[in-house]
């Protein structure tokens, strides 16, 4: 195998892993906090949202993801926000 076809392999195998990392991550979140936004109860066009964005040194940890609608995502940007309601870590959020 060349070096070239080498790298093309890794490199999608490391993509196939990250996906399935993604779904799990995703899952995992679902059966916590319910398949729907958590800030507004949206169920469609749910995204995995950093708490504190991979921007400013967040990570793909679950402690750092939160499910968010299109909307609520757009909305929240860059900022440190945490919606989730019973992390430790989370600020109450007005309704």
């Amino acid at each position: 195998m060349s070096k070239a076809s080498t790298k093309r392999f890794w490199g999608k195998r490391a993509h196939h892993c990250s996906q399935i990392t993604r779904w799990r991550r995703r899952r995992a979140l679902e059966r916590l906090y319910g398949k729907k936004c958590i800030k507004c109860g949206e169920v469609r066009g749910l995204r995995l949202d950093h708490v504190l964005p991979f921007s400013k040194g967040g990570d793909f940890s679950l402690g750092n993801l939160q499910l968010l609608c299109a909307a609520c995502d757009q909305a929240k940007g860059a900022q440190h926000i945490d919606y989730r309601p019973f992390h430790p870590n989370s600020r109450p959020v007005p309704r």
